[in-house]
């Protein structure tokens, strides 16, 4: 209950359900991605994707790394990937 109380204050914070949630689905992949990779239909740009990608930085669940071409993001602890992929935070 709290993991999920967490996830979902993150969500809000990041902008709401559908767009958030979806981004947390996407850093789930076993690979870091760049903005462009977590960006999804549903997202207007890759400005609003890292709008979103902020707070969810900040709060420390996604992990940003530095490339050479583009910064690159992944959950920052693997063990929530299953929780996310089977419990979708505030939707």
């Amino acid at each position: 209950m709290l993991l999920h109380t967490f996830f979902e204050r993150a969500v809000r914070d990041a902008g709401g359900p559908t767009g958030p949630c979806a981004l947390l689905l996407a850093a789930t992949r076993p690979v870091s991605s760049t903005v462009d990779e977590l960006a999804v239909s549903r997202w207007p740009s890759p400005s609003t994707v890292e709008q979103a990608v902020a707070p969810l930085t900040s709060q420390g669940i996604l992990c940003k790394f530095f490339s050479g071409s583009a910064d690159r993001y992944a959950l920052a602890h693997r063990v929530w990937s299953p929780t996310l992929k089977t419990s979708r935070p505030a939707m």
